[in-house]
């Protein structure tokens, strides 16, 4: 969010660390629509494995997800297989962390047609010194129960 984007920015210009340096890395990207309803949420545990996903909007009811549960997650968790989990593993510093999902050129008519997955965003549940630093909300889910 705005916000977000905000602290972390102001973070860089005023240097987040002792030595006065925040690494950031500016990524621009092609524009992907994403229809409400067709965002989700992953959960990644510090082994790299992907333990939970949910609909990122926890407070409203989907149809269409609901009756594509299972394809959303066989299609969610084979692309963080494919083409994340090898990575993120690579770079064992990120993990544990949440993963925004989107599935995008979905048409708000037809039945499920999409598999075009993108990552939105990857957020990790601590700072880079180890601290926990939980700063995406856990959506379905309770941080301190699940």
């Amino acid at each position: 969010n705005s916000e977000r984007v905000l602290t972390d920015l102001n973070t860089w210009i005023i240097g987040g660390d002792e030595d006065h340096t925040f690494d950031m890395t500016l990524i621009i990207r092609e524009w992907n629509d994403i229809v409400v309803g067709s965002e989700y949420r992953a959960f990644i545990g510090p082994n790299g494995n992907l333990n939970a996903v949910c609909q990122y909007y926890n407070f409203l009811y989907f149809p269409l997800v609901a009756k594509h549960k299972q394809d959303i997650q066989q299609l969610l968790s084979t692309f963080y297989n494919e083409h994340l989990q090898e990575v993120l593993l690579a770079h064992r510093s990120l993990l544990p962390c949440v993963i925004d999902f989107a599935i995008v050129d979905q048409n708000e008519n037809a039945d499920w047609p999409s598999k075009k997955v993108v990552v939105v965003e990857l957020n990790m549940f601590h700072d880079y010194n180890g601290a926990v630093q939980i700063s995406s909300g856990s959506e379905m889910f309770d941080w301190h129960k699940d």
